[in-house]
């Protein structure tokens, strides 16, 4: 069984077993920047992409025993959905994001890789799921928190959403301030399971510690509260 397979059979497994970090996405033609209101970008499918699990860079193996990630083009609609990341232009704000919604049609989610940012998790009455990925540079501890936040509430507002998960830094970095990690999620029974994966690092994102062994994912249910963003006055 490949991989990848191993990894839809049972993810959260995989993970306790596996070091996996996920490659930055690079089937940009299958992405539609749609819009952007105050920092935060639209993004919308316009072609059909897949995910595949590899041992990495034979450097990657030999000296790491790390897996990556990959997002890739596909010839048909696999039910696979991918939120790129932004970062923000400090000309011009302080904060930047991205934000899709999850059609009917999906099964697997994926967003990252994460070394810093917020990922929020919105719906609506009528079930349909968004997923936010705000990014920030230049600013830290409260600051950036309130800028990240910032962001995203207008359009919950706008969009008439609820916001039931969101995750910060703090959230995914309990093994050091120096950690790599992503957001995915999967659809069953009509419901969807968000979990955040990371994996702490040495220097720059390019190596895993290598006395780190293994680092069970942190279910979005377990670790983060299930509530709506503050007030903007309480920020």
């Amino acid at each position: 069984m490949s991989l990848t397979d191993q990894f839809k059979n049972g993810s959260v497994n995989f993970l306790k077993s596996h070091r996996l970090i996920m490659k930055e996405i690079a089937a940009a033609d299958r992405f539609t920047r749609k819009a952007q209101g105050n920092q935060v970008f639209k993004f919308s499918m316009n072609g059909h992409i897949d995910f595949q699990i590899d041992a990495g860079s034979a450097a990657d193996a030999a000296n790491l025993g790390l897996k990556t990630l990959s997002i890739i083009p596909a010839a048909a609609d696999a039910g696979v959905r991918a939120l790129p990341w932004v970062s923000p232009d400090l000309t011009k704000a302080a904060a930047a994001g991205t934000y899709m919604k999850l059609d009917a049609a999906a099964r697997w989610f994926f967003t990252g890789p994460i070394e810093g940012c917020f990922i929020y998790i919105a719906t609506r009455p009528t079930g349909e799921v968004y997923v936010f990925h705000v990014n920030a540079n230049g600013l830290t501890g409260a600051a950036n928190t309130t800028a990240k936040d910032s962001l995203v509430r207008p359009i919950l507002a706008a969009k008439g959403l609820t916001l039931h998960q969101r995750l910060a830094h703090t959230d995914y970095s309990q093994l050091g301030s120096t950690c790599k990690g992503f957001v995915y999620g999967w659809k069953l029974a009509g419901q969807w399971r968000f979990h955040v994966h990371s994996l702490r690092m040495v220097g720059k994102t390019t190596q895993v510690t290598p006395t780190y062994s293994t680092f069970t994912p942190k279910k979005f249910e377990k670790h983060i509260a299930s509530t709506v963003l503050p007030a903007q006055g309480a920020l």
